[in-house]
C-alpha cells in the first residue's frame, strides 16, 4: 500500500493489464458503451486507470467541476 506523498510507478504494460482488469470489472457491473460515468477523484494512478477503462468500454466520462456537485 502506498503512503500519502509517495510516488507510485508502473510500466505501460502494467497499466495496460490493469486497465483491462478494471474495464472487465465495470463490464461485469453492467457498464455498456454509451453509459455516462462520472468520476470524482484526486489526481492519482487510480483515476488514470478508471479514465482509460471507461474509454476502453466506450462509455463517455462526464466532465464537471467539483464545486458544481455541492451547490
Amino acid at each position: 500500500m502506498q503512503r500519502a506523498g509517495q510516488k507510485q510507478q508502473m510500466t505501460f504494460k502494467e497499466i495496460y493489464y490493469r486497465v483491462q482488469e478494471v474495464a472487465g470489472a465495470l463490464a461485469e457491473a453492467a457498464v455498456e458503451p454509451g453509459d455516462r460515468i462520472g468520476l470524482m477523484l484526486n489526481s492519482s494512478l487510480e483515476h488514470i486507470e478508471l479514465y482509460l477503462a471507461i474509454a476502453w468500454l466506450g462509455a463517455p466520462r462526464l466532465k464537471w467541476r467539483s464545486w458544481q456537485c455541492w451547490q
